[in-house]
């Protein structure tokens, strides 16, 4: 992974820091209607269910028209394969190579100066023989981001309670394949972790981290490759591969310790797929309760730890536009997107810069709402002034 990616802080991570022990759905929903009752004369209203299980959740009614409106939260936003009922998985592992060679090759065009480091399984996985690499993935086990993020919790909570927990740094813990080590791994990892920290502390790093100044400070920066998971030769499983961390480690001046972990992988295009597909079905349950039969109906789809890159971006576009074609009475999708209400620093002024930028702005709910180009005559298209904002995207 490409260091000058690794370090970007984007703006939906912020989703990350949601409390966990809250009800995420019901907290979304809340956010939603509260932003579709702020402007005057706007109503939102709880639909009855009556004897229906499965219907939509609000009718929102603005001096022009109503729309139905149902709320989708997604806890595994990403899995290491996007199996879709459209995706080639031959195809897929091509485009993500592709993707990755050009990444690492514009990384090193716009930093020169920057070595970028890869552990020999990266290359070989970047810039490899592409039918081996195929080959040894084609039967990969699908794992996904919400087992993932609880083994961040665990690294956490493990660091916050140990002798590190004082000490000024940010850790940083990014992983392609979203990989869950077993708690023999899992115990290995924790006291290495805690030993390394200390010792870059002391002064006294590894041969196995480089060191770097980080991006608009002279503070440095320390990053290494963990081998997580070593692959049995004895064992018959196809998924029994090699993964690995990749760690960072950053000076921040001020204690405590705080621990950050990214997963990438592709979005979890299954549980997209099935979330909009349930909300459908929740949505025509309901409209024949309605006067208008032809009232517009959208699904506002929240990711609960964020969409961050512009691939993954690239992807949902692709996927939203295929969606709304399956489905031609869905008006359409709106995705969830919270932003901060300001304009965020120039590139050149740094990590620091943009790490200020997103503590101290005020975050405000806006919208990247997918209009379905084939909608069925009989259902009405959403009105773009049904969102406020001046974030939301129109597409």
């Amino acid at each position: 992974m490409p260091a000058c990616y690794s370090q970007c802080k984007t703006i939906t991570e912020r989703l990350q820091r949601v409390n966990m022990s809250t009800d995420i759905a019901s907290q979304t929903e809340q956010a939603v209607r509260e932003y579709f009752e702020t402007p005057d004369g706007w109503t939102v209203k709880k639909l009855d269910k009556g004897n229906i299980e499965q219907a939509a959740d609000f009718r929102v009614c603005y001096p022009d028209s109503c729309f139905l409106c149902e709320v989708k939260t997604i806890s595994s936003v990403h899995a290491n394969i996007p199996y879709s009922a459209r995706n080639d998985v031959h195809e897929y592992f091509l485009e993500q190579r592709r993707k990755k060679q050009e990444q690492t090759r514009r990384s090193q065009e716009d930093n020169p100066d920057v070595r970028v480091i890869m552990s020999p399984a990266q290359y070989e996985d970047v810039f490899g023989d592409d039918d081996k690499t195929y080959l040894q993935k084609r039967d990969t086990q699908q794992r996904t981001e919400f087992h993932f993020r609880k083994f961040k919790e665990a690294v956490k909570n493990y660091l916050e309670a140990s002798s590190v927990s004082s000490l000024p740094y940010l850790v940083r813990l990014d992983s392609d394949s979203l990989y869950v080590p077993n708690p023999k791994e899992r115990e290995a990892f924790f006291t290495s972790l805690e030993r390394q920290i200390q010792a870059i502390h002391d002064g006294k790093p590894d041969r196995l981290w480089h060191v770097s100044n980080t991006v608009g400070s002279n503070l440095p920066f320390y990053t290494c490759f963990y081998p997580i998971h070593t692959p049995d030769p004895k064992s018959p499983s196809a998924d029994n591969v090699k993964h690995t961390y990749q760690l960072m480690i950053y000076n921040i001046l001020r204690p405590p310790l705080y621990v950050d972990a990214h997963s990438y992988g592709g979005l979890n295009l299954d549980a997209i797929t099935r979330n909009v597909e349930a909300a459908v079905k929740q949505l025509k349950s309901i409209v024949g309760k309605e006067e208008n039969q032809q009232i517009p109906r959208i699904v506002v789809l929240a990711f609960e730890s964020g969409i961050g890159s512009p691939d993954d971006w690239q992807t949902l576009s692709s996927h939203m536009e295929w969606l709304l074609q399956e489905h031609p009475t869905l008006s359409a999708v709106a995705v969830l997107r919270p932003t901060p209400d300001g304009e965020p620093p120039l590139p050149e002024e740094g990590w620091f810069a943009m790490m200020r930028f997103l503590e101290t702005t005020p975050w405000v709910t806006s919208f990247v709402v997918y209009h379905n180009q084939q909608l069925d005559e009989n259902v009405h298209p959403l009105p773009r002034t049904a969102f406020h904002d001046r974030w939301t995207i129109h597409k």
